[in-house]
């Protein structure tokens, strides 16, 4: 499935690129309650935070898990503005529109019955009730209590992202902000230099870019189409949303589309050959032998040499083997050199080999 992108006979300006920190701290609150997606994104840990504060962040998730409500995303066309902007535009949205929305993220998306009368819509409110049961029972709660007060839910949720913002999130805008302005930047320089196409279709390893008309195709589980020519196009980098390409193109809204920048990429996803060179290392089993006895403990090539039975300049060979695959890490004291593994680069080869060189 794709969603096709049509920028035929467009100009550059058609595309807008700029900073949404209400974006961020939605991809910041998914990084951090959909951490099996997110390994490298390390938001604030969850210990860190008021025990009712993570209980409230769990409450609200299915607003931003695998469906993310379109409302906290950049409502209007203007990027860049403060986040306290952004959460009054959330405020300030009529409010069957919030609901039809967040309706459509507690049911985790909106491809089933509309629920553009909600608010009112006896049947509309069975629909969802029915769909949140049968996903879950924090969902049904989360349905109940939007449907029995809209209002209070809104203001709840909306105190509960000031807060959290305050606590675990405005911190580390203010320090990721200038590598997200300088993301900007290049990709509107991008834009001017080459095509609108090829500047969309780099966001993304898996895009494509056909002509007649001139188009890319996202990778996505959903199918559509979008023209750029029929509303604004707000694209907006993210430190936290890789490995994911957010892109939302409800009708009435501007569409979005929000991805990871490089730098995300880069301390995310090792490269392919990386990964085949780890793979080829640890194929062998005596170097599986040395990362089973440098797991627990750093260790020189002679400790190495005499607690597996192999000579120096074996145990120096397999060594280089491992380091070249940065599954060890030198680590010197005076004269001496010694390794121990990288357990982080073991892991997130997997846990059953994790669970082997631990055994």
């Amino acid at each position: 499935m794709a969603v096709t992108v049509i920028v035929d006979n467009l100009p550059p300006t058609a595309v807008r690129v700029g900073l949404s920190p209400l974006a961020e701290l939605t991809a910041h609150l998914h990084a951090h309650t959909e951490r099996e997606h997110h390994p490298q994104a390390r938001p604030t840990d969850e210990v860190a935070l008021d025990p009712g504060l993570t209980e409230q962040m769990h409450r609200w998730s299915p607003l931003w898990s695998a469906y993310q409500a379109r409302f906290l995303l950049p409502a209007g066309p203007r990027l860049g503005r403060p986040l306290a902007d952004e959460l009054a535009d959330l405020a300030g949205l009529p409010l069957a529109l919030f609901v039809e929305h967040a309706g459509y993220a507690i049911r985790s998306g909106n491809s089933g019955p509309p629920l553009d009368r909600l608010l009112d819509d006896a049947e509309q409110q069975r629909q969802l009730r029915r769909a949140a049961r049968l996903r879950s029972t924090s969902r049904r709660e989360l349905a109940e209590q939007l449907l029995d007060a809209p209002t209070a839910f809104r203001a709840d949720l909306l105190d509960f992202l000031a807060r959290y913002a305050q606590a675990s999130f405005d911190a580390e805008w203010h320090r990721r902000q200038p590598r997200l302005q300088a993301e900007v930047h290049r990709l509107q320089i991008r834009i001017r230099d080459r095509d609108t196409a090829t500047a969309l279709a780099e966001l993304s390893p898996s895009a494509t870019v056909l002509d007649r008309p001139r188009r890319v195709l996202l990778d996505k589980l959903h199918s559509g189409i979008i023209r750029l020519d029929q509303a604004p196009c707000l694209v907006v980098p993210s430190h936290y949303c890789w490995p994911h390409l957010l892109v939302k193109h409800e009708q009435g809204w501007p569409i979005v589309i929000q991805y990871g920048i490089q730098a995300a990429r880069d301390s995310a996803e090792p490269s392919l050959a990386l990964l085949r060179s780890r793979l080829q290392a640890l194929a062998d089993p005596a170097r599986i032998r040395l990362c089973r006895l440098i797991a627990r403990e750093a260790l020189t090539t002679l400790d190495l040499a005499q607690r597996s039975g192999m000579t120096e300049p074996q145990v120096s060979r397999h060594l280089r083997q491992l380091r070249d695959a940065t599954l060890v890490r030198p680590e010197r004291d005076g004269r001496l050199v010694h390794y121990q593994l990288d357990l982080e680069a073991i892991r997130n080869l997997g846990l059953d080999l994790e669970h082997a060189i631990y055994r």
